[in-house]
């Protein structure tokens, strides 16, 4: 695995954990986070998309409901929002930015 593949990963798990944050208190659609995906990473998929929620959800950051009609929707855990606020330390797997407010 690259360096290239390694970032990519990481960083996407770190912009769903962003955007998540963004929206709360409402739930985010897969289909709106595949949009903002894309923005960052044009050829992002929504099979990538789908396995970033399942190692979100397996890590206890994300709450993942999968729809009867095959959609997925996604909210942030307190483990989530802690992580996206920067009150607890990161994970590995994910490339949260340093917090380079403070010294």
């Amino acid at each position: 695995m690259s360096n290239i593949e390694k970032a990519r990963r990481e960083g996407m798990r770190w912009n769903i954990i962003n955007a998540l944050n963004k929206a709360r208190p409402y739930t985010t659609s897969e289909k709106f986070l595949l949009d903002i995906m894309q923005g960052i990473y044009p050829d992002a998929t929504a099979l990538e998309l789908r396995q970033h929620l399942d190692y979100l959800h397996d890590s206890k950051l994300v709450e993942v409901a999968k729809q009867p009609s095959g959609l997925w929707f996604a909210d942030l855990t307190s483990l989530g929002v802690d992580t996206a606020e920067y009150t607890i330390n990161c994970q590995a797997g994910i490339a949260r930015p340093n917090k380079y407010w403070e010294a």
